[in-house]
């Protein structure tokens, strides 16, 4: 499905809690446009948790994890959705909560596919 960015605009009013939309650009997320973050994620308040979001999203995803979150998006893209669980924060500090993520390849743009995140506390 080719999608508008009003199109998009609409999307993050439909899903609940906390949500982000992104492009993949090659390995990339880059990010479009988030909820307003209604839902707390560990010590966050959702607000604070999409900020973090809303920057280059895969830094505050530790290392050992971010295949977890590959590999999510990867089957969204050819099975339509996919979920996983990982450690999202600071790793140099050892600080971070558990995050699961529903995934959701939703359409293209610019030839460039789209996907939407859900977040909520694991």
């Amino acid at each position: 499905m080719k999608l508008k960015n009003e199109d998009i605009k609409s999307l993050t009013a439909i899903f609940p809690g906390n949500c982000a939309v992104y492009k993949k650009q090659g390995k990339r997320l880059e990010f479009l446009m988030s909820s307003e973050g209604m839902e707390k994620i560990g010590n966050l308040s959702g607000k604070e948790f999409l900020q973090d979001v809303r920057s280059d999203f895969c830094t505050h995803v530790f290392k050992n994890d971010k295949r977890f979150l590959e590999e999510a998006v990867e089957r969204a893209l050819k099975q339509g959705s996919a979920e996983c669980v990982y450690r999202f924060g600071q790793e140099e500090k050892d600080e971070f909560i558990w995050v699961h993520t529903l995934v959701k390849h939703i359409g293209e743009l610019e030839d460039s596919p789209v996907l939407i995140l859900t977040f909520r506390d694991a």
